[in-house]
């Protein structure tokens, strides 16, 4: 199946089962997006610190991680977050981002 392929059937999940949409997403679309973003970001490789605020997903601190190398990051999120500490360090570990979460 290509990317595209994987896409279309994304959304067809989104529209019936939204917790199969995102196994899947995560599953077999996202590594694919990470890559991609991989190869476009040698740009980014300067910056030494990450602010950022967590809200609602964790792929676009996943993204930046992963593809700048921070020395620190410093990620803010309130109680009304939908992601949680708990969800933060998994997605860390899962995709092999060494991290010290406090």
């Amino acid at each position: 199946m290509d990317f595209k392929e994987k896409v279309n059937r994304w959304k067809q999940l989104f529209q019936t089962d939204r917790q199969q949409a995102e196994t899947f997403y995560y599953g077999n679309i996202f590594e694919e997006i990470i890559e991609n973003f991989l190869s476009k970001s040698k740009a980014l490789r300067r910056y030494r610190f990450l602010i950022s605020l967590l809200g609602y997903s964790l792929q676009p601190i996943i993204l930046f991680v992963k593809a700048i190398k921070f020395e620190n990051e410093l990620i803010f999120l309130s109680r009304f977050s939908r992601v949680t500490l708990w969800s933060l360090r998994l997605a860390l570990t899962s995709y092999s981002i060494r991290h010290r979460i406090s």
